[in-house]
């Protein structure tokens, strides 16, 4: 007989009062099927005594009085489920002509120890008293949340009872009517600590709804957030990308003008000043670089395509670029380990050293830049050790953030002065393709000494021929 009333069918505050009619409408079969036993078998149990007595007009009456009731609480609950009634008059009235049948049930069944008690055997009454006090105790789930109802049923149903048997007086009916009370008691006690906990259920689930709708609208505000976001980063990569080549073009028009004033100008006075535009040019091609470079990661334009790589490879090309650089600042550029061989794209390798090497010289003024490959067990090490001004312990966490150059200690001793001007994108160019490679990356500094970044890749079992 269930018939489900979702706290959804109603609007909100509704859904309390929802939830307590389809609490009631949900224990309707059970309680019929509970009740309509109890009267078939009261009916068993005394119809021998109707016969001995010969006055069976009150047994009969009380037993049809109770069928047209179980008829029409059957009926109501049917309708109930085949109407699906929703709002609150609706629901208020369902739930009241609900527990108007449930209180006139109980008042049956006190009427019932007034009828039967007193007639046929020992055992027939002792049934009696079971029957009504464990149809009060089974009422509990249906009835003991509905607050003083449940009490004014537990009242009709076994008040009567209990003053039926002590009026009867005799040893075994006081006995009874001692127990009865003590039903009643429990009744009572089991009644409120079910009343109390189903509030504080309804309270939760209350909490519940809201908390829901408010989750529901927080996501949503979230999703339109990120939407716009991606939308935007979207917007950024295609703009970069179709701009590109367009872009380019220019810059590298001002390269070729700036090396023709170089080439033919030689005047004293202007050497210097072609020689600042030159490198003005330089540092601003190199910055559209970096924001090329970072859109096209951020956009999933670049692939890795491992193989097997001798680190004599990877070395070359930053001997023949970083050793000169290194020598115009009096600095040491050594290479170790290029007889190791390992297992990775050899462009995102190269790009993340050159990317490490330039940021080493750039911060190292005394002592050199190291490049060295060790092995590791399963895999190969591949170090640039510098002995710069190094990194404060604080700012390790931030270095590989886009748009983060670190002053500080560099500032105040002069060190930036000649430093190649760049957005801070370096090292955030270098954790993204260590990420397309899935290479760990780490990095270890002492403030005044130096720094090393570690990039850990697979060792490959053979090695290729170095390139001629």
């Amino acid at each position: 007989m269930r018939r489900d009333v979702t706290p959804a069918a109603v609007p909100w505050p509704d859904a309390v009062l929802a939830d307590r009619v389809n609490s009631l409408y949900a224990h309707t079969g059970s309680s019929l099927l509970g009740n309509g036993l109890g009267a078939v078998i009261v009916g068993w149990l005394f119809q021998g005594a109707a016969r001995i007595q010969g006055d069976a007009v009150p047994w009969t009456g009380w037993l049809a009085a109770f069928a047209v009731l179980w008829l029409l609480r059957l009926a109501m609950a049917l309708a109930f489920r085949r109407l699906r009634p929703t709002g609150e008059i609706a629901l208020v009235w369902w739930r009241r002509a609900w527990l108007a049948g449930a209180l006139a049930n109980g008042a049956l069944w006190g009427g019932a120890a007034w009828v039967f008690y007193g007639h046929g055997e020992a055992i027939a009454q002792t049934a009696l008293v079971l029957i009504i006090s464990g149809l009060c105790v089974g009422s509990i789930p249906s009835l003991a949340a509905q607050g003083r109802v449940y009490l004014a049923y537990v009242a009709l149903a076994l008040l009567p009872l209990v003053l039926r048997l002590a009026w009867a007086g005799d040893g075994h009916s006081l006995a009874l009517a001692a127990v009865s009370a003590m039903v009643l008691a429990t009744a009572l006690l089991l009644g409120r600590n079910f009343r109390q906990s189903f509030e504080r259920l309804m309270q939760l689930q209350a909490q519940a709804v809201q908390l829901n709708a408010q989750l529901r609208r927080e996501t949503a505000e979230a999703d339109a957030a990120r939407q716009r976001a991606v939308e935007a980063t979207e917007a950024k990569t295609r703009f970069f990308a179709a701009a590109s080549h367009d872009l380019r073009q220019p810059l590298q028009a001002l390269t070729l003008f700036t090396q023709a004033v170089h080439e033919q100008n030689q005047a004293p006075a202007l050497v210097p000043l072609i020689a600042k535009l030159g490198s003005a040019v330089n540092a601003l091609e190199t910055l559209f670089t970096e924001l090329l470079d970072v859109s096209r990661l951020d956009a999933g334009g670049v692939v890795a395509r491992p193989r097997e790589v001798l680190v004599a490879d990877l070395f070359r090309p930053l001997r023949l670029h970083f050793e000169p650089v290194a020598f115009d600042k009096g600095l040491a550029f050594k290479l170790h380990g290029a007889q190791r061989v390992v297992h990775a794209d050899p462009l995102l390798v190269e790009r993340i050293l050159r990317n490490l090497c330039a940021n080493a010289i750039a911060h190292t003024h005394d002592g050199g830049v190291l490049v060295a490959a060790r092995s590791r067990g399963d895999c190969v090490l591949l170090q640039v050790w510098d002995s710069g001004v190094g990194i404060p312990a604080e700012a390790l966490e931030r270095i590989f953030d886009e748009f983060v150059q670190l002053g500080g200690a560099e500032s105040s001793t002069g060190a930036n002065r000649g430093k190649r001007p760049g957005l801070g994108l370096g090292l955030a160019i270098v954790r993204r393709l260590a990420g397309l490679m899935d290479a760990p990356l780490q990095v270890r500094s002492v403030p005044g000494r130096g720094t090393v970044f570690s990039l850990s890749l697979p060792a490959a079992n053979t090695g290729p021929k170095p390139a001629g």
